[in-house]
């Protein structure tokens, strides 16, 4: 996927970044070791349906058992007149001791769904935000909120959504 960059910036104290980039980093490592491999990326990912009129939630992690700093979740509601499949996937690279989340559409393909709720969550500070409507152009930053850990629909939410990503925040 080629996501674009909306949002950029750091949170918490230099303590807060050295621990969770310790914390990510182990948590890579713990992936790399129980798959058997020295690959510096790790993945895991899961397809979900939305049904319109019903609301829902699909989380998946890194590792297993799952650990908070792994965990990528994604909530929604909306309208539409068919059932969706979607994608949810979170990465971990240890070179660049990071963890991105992303959820779109299946394909890359358009949504006909109207949602008037999605929501977001890693579970380290987020660093780069990327939203893109139907017509695959950024969402503009009034149309969602970023607060530490989490991506939601703002004041000016358009209801449009073809997919949204997160990346953590590398520390160094």
């Amino acid at each position: 996927r080629s996501w674009g960059i909306r949002f950029a910036g750091r949170r918490g104290g230099e303590m807060r970044a050295r621990l969770g980039c310790a914390t990510m980093q182990g948590i890579l490592l713990m992936v790399a070791m129980r798959a058997g491999c020295d690959a510096a990326l790790a993945e895991s990912k899961k397809q979900f349906k939305i049904l319109p009129g019903a609301a829902g939630s699909v989380e998946v992690a890194l590792n297993t058992p799952p650990t908070a700093d792994s965990v990528c979740s994604f909530s929604y509601s909306g309208v539409g007149a068919t059932p969706e499949q979607w994608e949810i996937e979170v990465r971990g690279d240890a070179e660049t001791a990071t963890i991105t989340c992303d959820v779109g559409r299946v394909g890359g393909q358009m949504s006909y769904l109207l949602f008037s709720k999605v929501e977001l969550t890693i579970g380290l500070p987020i660093a780069e935000v990327s939203a893109f409507d139907n017509e695959e152009r950024l969402l503009e930053d009034d149309q969602f909120v970023v607060d530490d850990t989490r991506v939601q629909n703002g004041p000016n939410w358009s209801g449009q959504l073809r997919g949204l990503s997160a990346t953590s925040e590398s520390p160094f």
